[in-house]
């Protein structure tokens, strides 16, 4: 569910990392905090581990986009219509 979310919600050429940080805490305002329930104590916890999984897709979503696709001079729209 983040993958999609982070996907569908991010672009892949933001060159700053303070504009990933911003949209990230974003994500977990909009669609995390909106869409599920956490027991009581556990909103920090789950927040910061989120959070941090936002970060990891996102990463390895651009590195997919570089290695599949930038490396070899294609576009995704070769593929996917």
């Amino acid at each position: 569910m983040i993958g999609a979310l982070v996907r569908d919600q991010l672009n892949p050429a933001i060159t700053s990392w303070k504009k990933v940080l911003e949209t990230k805490r974003d994500l977990w305002e909009k669609f995390l905090m909106v869409n599920f329930w956490f027991l009581e104590g556990s909103h920090q916890l789950v927040k910061c581990q989120a959070l941090k999984i936002i970060g990891e897709s996102f990463q390895r979503w651009k590195s997919d986009l570089n290695k599949n696709y930038i490396q070899k001079g294609l576009t995704p729209f070769n593929e996917f219509g």
